[in-house]
């Protein structure tokens, strides 16, 4: 129904979900969507988001940006993962993970993410003009953005 009312949807933003009988997932609204260029996530995001993007590959969206307003919400994901959808997705591609965790509960796991995009990507948000994917991490206070050029 809403493909027909929306049809050539470029924005959306899902906030609140307060339906326990549905569990979001992302194929679902890029399969209604498929114009979609931005899509913002405002609500719990279960784990299994990254094997969905990883099985779309490279999508229509420039930017997709997840929001965990609360540590309970977050689940720790594998950072090659996150890596591989970086690297499969179009030139200009960001993805946006935003965590705030006021007990701390993270604070490894963040610092082994930074370690690990440090040494696997470029810290920045360009390389010299040229068109990169981006990926930008909001932990705490802090925010860090990396680039993968193509020819990472």
């Amino acid at each position: 129904m809403l493909k027909t009312v929306f049809p050539k949807l470029e924005k959306l933003t899902i906030t609140n979900n307060t339906n326990n009988l549905y569990v979001f997932n992302i194929t679902d609204v890029l399969t209604a969507f498929p114009y979609l260029k931005l899509l913002t996530i405002c609500c719990h995001t279960p784990k299994n988001w990254i094997i969905e993007v990883l099985q779309l590959g490279n999508l229509a969206l420039d930017i997709l940006t997840i929001y965990y307003d609360e540590s309970s919400q977050f689940e720790v994901f594998s950072f090659y993962d996150i890596l591989r959808i970086l690297k499969t997705q179009k030139p200009g591609f960001t993805l946006i993970i935003s965590v705030t965790d006021d007990t701390g509960r993270f604070d490894v796991y963040f610092s082994q993410l930074k370690q690990f995009f440090d040494i696997n990507t470029k810290q920045g948000y360009r390389s010299r003009g040229k068109i990169c994917t981006a990926f930008r991490v909001y932990y705490q206070d802090t925010m860090t953005s990396y680039i993968v050029p193509s020819s990472l």
